[in-house]
């Protein structure tokens, strides 16, 4: 009996919680940190169980490639239905042979290497893979991030309207104001509210992307959990520029540098002669006797020695390295334009948290004392609330564009940028 009520009592659970409002049921969900959010895309995202079949694949045809060739079994009869005396079997000769192509010139050690360094390409491209999918996942996060302190924002904006809303009924119950300063100061709390109703539904929107990078069909977190309210440490430059050589883009581009050129090894030997070695038994019916056979075949390479595809394989060698010097320039330019807008981003953040932000807060709180004493407008209080409302989002957009500016740094590179390269 005991253990028939345990599952019921779970299946009731679960059916109270899937009835709980989306608002409700978040908060009864644990929080989400980055590296578990991490953990997660890593566990499900299809992209690396692809990236591991691609490997394993690669290392397949690397151990096919180390393998000999198969040896040869023939079978051959002479003297048989000819002209007398050789129109029966009794003069025929019949040979069994086995053969080998015998690898020298180091061939099968060459094609073995040039497998491995095809390896190394898949493997690169996991790890670009990898630092892609890293770095949507550091977005959505932030983004999720930035949705939630927009969301308490704007509900900080409805709660002050309210408040002043309050203060003015009160107002205009006494006799001290004016019935439209009350609609008026309704206006923009009707406004406030669409905002929130807005804010909400953008918070959904990035819960739910966020969850689909590791399969979730509804997000299973109350709220993020991290360092996003604090302004991020800004990185050098120079030292980022100094890790260049670590992104995946460069790494892959080097991976296959080398795989052309174990190519090259590989198609240098490829036209030397590789001997065919054979020994066998050959029955003789006419004297009714055995002898041994044996020989040895070398292809004579006068009309190909296989230097075009040599020729070939140096012009895509030396393509591939301009490929790359020009992907190098790219990757420059391309940190350089987020390093400035991370450094535009966390400049404007530190101005406003450093100087604004107080300002505004005690402008704030003198407009609404004078308001609720009688001594200030109404159109005071709206702009410094609205004031106050503008600088908070404008800060709350510069934090996000500098965290999305410093991942976007961090994206081509296969392991992060390294603490060193950080400053406040």
């Amino acid at each position: 009996m005991k253990n028939q009520f345990v599952p019921s009592a779970l299946l009731l659970a679960a059916q109270f919680l899937v009835a709980l409002p989306p608002a409700v049921r978040a908060q009864s969900l644990p929080p989400l940190s980055f590296e578990a959010a991490w953990e997660r895309v890593l566990r499900n995202h299809p992209t690396i169980e692809a990236a591991e079949h691609g490997i394993r694949a690669a290392e397949a045809r690397e151990r096919q490639a180390a393998l000999m060739p198969n040896p040869e079994v023939s079978v051959e009869v002479e003297n048989v239905l000819g002209s007398s005396p050789m129109s029966r079997l009794r003069e025929a000769e019949t040979t069994f042979q086995y053969s080998q192509a015998l690898e020298i010139w180091g061939s099968r050690d060459r094609r073995t290497r040039a497998a491995a360094l095809e390896t190394e390409i898949i493997r690169r491209e996991r790890e670009a893979g990898l630092a892609e999918l890293l770095y949507d996942t550091r977005r959505g996060f932030i983004s999720v991030a930035a949705a939630e302190e927009r969301l308490a924002l704007v509900e900080q904006q409805v709660q002050a309207i309210e408040r002043s809303v309050q203060a003015a009924s009160r107002r205009v119950t006494a006799g001290r104001s004016s019935p439209v300063e009350l609609l008026r100061l309704q206006v923009a709390l009707a406004g406030s509210r669409i905002a929130l109703e807005s804010a909400r539904k953008t918070l959904d929107g990035t819960r739910q992307s966020l969850a689909l990078l590791w399969g979730g069909t509804e997000p299973d977190f109350s709220r993020t959990e991290g360092t996003f309210a604090e302004i991020p440490r800004l990185p050098d430059f120079a030292a980022i520029a100094g890790q260049l050589e670590n992104t995946a883009g460069l790494r892959r581009a080097d991976a296959e540098s080398s795989a052309i050129s174990g190519q090259i090894e590989l198609e240098a030997v490829r036209w030397k002669p590789v001997p065919s070695g054979s020994i066998g038994i050959r029955h003789l019916n006419g004297p009714n006797a055995v002898a041994l056979v044996g020989g040895i075949a070398f292809p004579l390479p006068v009309l190909n020695r296989n230097q075009e595809s040599i020729r070939a394989l140096r012009e895509t060698l030396l393509q591939t390295e301009a490929a790359r010097n020009a992907l190098r320039i790219s990757l420059l330019q391309e940190l350089r334009r987020w390093w400035t807008e991370a450094t535009i981003a966390h400049g404007e953040a530190e101005t406003i948290r450093a100087q604004a932000l107080p300002q505004v807060a005690s402008a704030l709180e003198e407009s609404r004392r004078r308001y609720e004493t009688g001594a200030g407008s109404y159109m005071e209080l709206l702009d410094t609330n609205q004031t106050w409302f503008d600088l908070h989002s404008r800060y709350l957009d510069a934090l996000t564009s500098c965290h999305l500016a410093i991942a976007a740094l961090e994206r081509p590179f296969t392991g992060g940028i390294s603490a060193g390269s950080a400053h406040p």
